[in-house]
């Protein structure tokens, strides 16, 4: 859930890297003023206040009357809005920031632009090349590198300007010299059924850490790790709770999440490891344009991908095969799904703490938490 920098869609014959979830591609943006919530959904996506909504039928209609999950759609569209919208204030007042110290602020309705602000340095021939020769593969065939440098030289410019851009946000916050005096909108709290999913930490925990994700999703595969992290750095002060959520249930998806349930029936240090591997696997590189390579869903070749993590975190393989294939496992899949849902979760991953879901995805948990601490 991070803010998407800058980035140019001219690039038709790069268009190909467009990728989503887990297809372990990024979106490419248009303006530095665009955001975007990073994470990987199924099919799509919530304020605490009272205040009137509506009349139906002559009766008042606040959040409260309201479905959760419809609760989470209205946060989430106010969410966007909201983030867009600093981003657009940060981009203007970072404008007028960096030309005041360079002495060019001539007009402060038309500060200079950021790109004649920032020193950014042109991409180097080597830079280009490599980048060429790591997607060329997927460009159409023929293309060569020498038609391609002046598209190539502004995608690398782009994504440096994006980096930049980060850096002096925060230079200019942490100075004192801008502060946002607008607040975002509140997220509702969820209510989950967390009996029977993984546990670890301190159950009795003042800060209680859920987290939900998918294990063929790109951005939970990119997580995981920091997750691991703070998982030990708070050890001992947090209770964290795994919830695997099958985006697609019929699929790779929903296989790695029953045996996610099946390895917690032998233990759950069995779970975790498996739950490691899991990701580590979903985590391998590989060339989606490989022949024969598609993310259709391959029942067989997903059980055997499936269990070949088990045999690998040393489980009881024929236990395990017996209750990926049982109604059981597929029972704990959908009802997890139904559950989520009904919350209004379409997407990973996501956390929450205390019931509360952060919008900043892992970037934000290690901060949530010492707020509380």
């Amino acid at each position: 859930m991070e803010f998407d920098v800058k980035k140019l869609i001219f690039l038709l014959p790069l268009a190909t890297m467009l990728v989503a979830c887990n297809e372990n591609n990024t979106k490419m943006r248009t303006s530095l003023s665009e955001s975007a919530t990073a994470g990987c959904s199924g099919d799509s996506v919530a304020s605490s206040n009272e205040g009137p909504l509506f009349k139906l039928d002559g009766k008042v209609m606040t959040r409260g009357d309201l479905p959760k999950n419809t609760r989470e759609m209205i946060f989430q569209n106010e969410f966007e809005a909201y983030s867009k919208n600093q981003n657009i204030f940060k981009e203007y007042a970072l404008r007028i920031h960096l030309a005041q110290k360079a002495g060019k602020l001539e007009d402060i309705n038309n500060p200079p632009q950021l790109i004649d602000l920032l020193n950014i340095p042109e991409p180097s021939e080597k830079e280009m090349k490599a980048l060429f020769d790591q997607h060329k593969e997927r460009m159409p065939k023929g293309v060569k590198f020498e038609t391609m440098k002046d598209q190539i030289a502004g995608f690398i410019k782009s994504q440096k300007i994006g980096g930049v851009f980060q850096e002096e946000i925060k230079k200019m916050e942490a100075s004192g010299a801008y502060l946002s005096l607008i607040a975002g909108p509140v997220a509702p709290e969820m209510e989950l059924n967390l009996a029977g999913h993984p546990n670890l930490g301190n159950k009795s925990a003042s800060i209680q850490v859920v987290e939900v994700s998918d294990y063929t999703c790109g951005h939970c595969q990119h997580a995981h790790p920091e997750v691991k992290k703070i998982l030990k750095k708070f050890e001992g002060k947090i209770n964290f709770t795994q919830l695997n959520f099958a985006l697609r249930p019929d699929g790779l998806s929903g296989k790695y999440v029953m045996g996610a349930y099946c390895a917690q029936k032998q233990g759950m240090d069995k779970f975790w490891e498996y739950h490691h591997l899991a990701f580590e696997e979903t985590s391998k590189p590989h060339d989606h344009n490989a022949p024969g390579h598609n993310h259709e869903t391959k029942p067989e070749e997903d059980k055997k991908t499936v269990v070949s993590v088990a045999t690998s975190a040393k489980l009881n393989v024929s236990d395990f095969t017996k209750c990926i294939d049982s109604k059981e496992a597929t029972d704990f899949v959908m009802n997890t799904v139904k559950e989520l849902s009904e919350q209004g979760i379409s997407g990973t991953p996501v956390f929450l703490v205390n019931n509360k879901k952060l919008m900043g995805g892992v970037e934000e948990l290690e901060k949530a938490i010492n707020e509380l601490l």
